[in-house]
């Protein structure tokens, strides 16, 4: 016990030691990354969920099926907008999403579950929440990368576009040192 309780305040002490990653700047590509699997991956889950098996006929995988898909459609995409520092963008966003996402909650609801009349009411408000709540998702997953980028040139981690010094080094005095 008392090894492990030494063990966890060394390993405390040494990530307290180690520089503070959460203050760099955002990276657009890790940025797109978390938009893109946070939506992909719940989507997965909920067409795995809703389409094999039981699918829609079992009570818990059809409320589980839903509940992933809202978590994919909804949330998902802001993740890399958020990490990126996206600001009002994001929130705008998530907000259009939360309408048009619930819509087509309700329509995949009724599509799956309903009678004959409530099946073709359930298809339509599948298209006309599914096709806006898709088309925010693919512009959030584009604009988290975007958001990272403005975010780290606010902050002066921009890449340099001019040579690097050694690179300057060299045209000025060649391959040997300059002198001091």
């Amino acid at each position: 016990m008392r090894r492990r309780v030494l063990a966890m305040a060394l390993t405390l002490g040494l990530v307290a030691q180690l520089p503070a990653r959460a203050q760099a700047a955002p990276d657009p590509v890790i940025a797109s990354l978390l938009s893109a699997g946070s939506t992909v991956i719940p989507l997965a889950i909920s067409g795995g969920l809703l389409l094999t098996g039981r699918g829609s006929s079992e009570g818990l995988r059809f409320d589980l099926g839903k509940v992933f898909l809202g978590i994919g459609a909804i949330p998902g995409p802001s993740i890399g907008q958020i990490y990126g520092q996206g600001g009002v963008d994001a929130v705008v966003t998530f907000l259009l999403r939360a309408v048009t996402g619930a819509v087509l909650i309700l329509g995949v609801s009724y599509a799956l579950r309903g009678d004959e009349n409530e099946t073709g009411t359930g298809n339509a408000l599948l298209w006309l929440g599914g096709v806006p709540t898709g088309l925010l998702a693919i512009w959030d997953i584009y604009a988290a990368s975007v958001s990272a980028r403005e975010a780290r040139y606010e902050e002066g981690h921009a890449a340099v576009l001019g040579p690097t010094q050694i690179l300057v080094d060299v045209a000025r005095c060649g391959p040997i040192p300059c002198p001091l």
